[in-house]
């Protein structure tokens, strides 16, 4: 596949995500019927009272955030795309940690981001900034990039796989 081809994929994947963060913000934790009775059927942006408002996120008080504003998970996402920018290509924890403390604006993390982000600020091993901290879903929400990545280039990711897990019987479990 030519390179413009692939990079419009990437861009494609990573909008479609955002699209779908925005769309889902204002309903998330509703179960159907729940977003039935307040919405009807939703087929567009709807304004989000529920996530990323106030002062910090460019909306006034209580008043809902417009149609289409995205939340953390895509921001989580654009810091992992900016690190893996930044390196060309394959990034280490450290990597990552560092894109984190330069870039992020913590008055826009929710607690658990902002003691990881404390943790690094102050010098803590990144590999080790988690602990400590509440299970929430922020790896699950912000890891598309490394996935999208990760097929560009599978040989040299199968590579650095083999070096990270050498025990692993088989690298082709990634292929399927």
């Amino acid at each position: 596949m030519n390179r413009p081809l692939l990079l419009d994929k990437v861009y494609g994947c990573l909008i479609a995500g955002a699209i779908g963060d925005a769309m889902g913000a204002p309903v998330e934790m509703y179960n159907y019927e729940e977003i039935r009775d307040r919405f009807g059927r939703v087929t567009e942006l709807l304004p989000n009272s529920r996530w990323n408002t106030g002062p910090d996120y460019g909306v006034a008080g209580t008043e809902p955030a417009p149609p289409g504003r995205i939340t953390d998970d895509c921001t989580y996402r654009h810091y992992i795309c900016k690190a893996i920018i930044e390196r060309n290509g394959r990034i280490t924890p450290e990597e990552l940690g560092s894109v984190w403390v330069r870039h992020m604006n913590t008055k826009r993390l929710w607690l658990n981001e902002l003691i990881v982000h404390t943790k690094l600020r102050i010098g803590m091993n990144p590999w080790d900034s988690g602990r400590g901290t509440s299970p929430t879903g922020c790896a699950a929400m912000a890891i598309s990039p490394i996935g999208i990545w990760r097929r560009l280039l599978p040989q040299v990711w199968q590579r650095h796989s083999a070096l990270a897990q050498p025990r692993l019987t088989s690298l082709k479990i990634c292929d399927r």
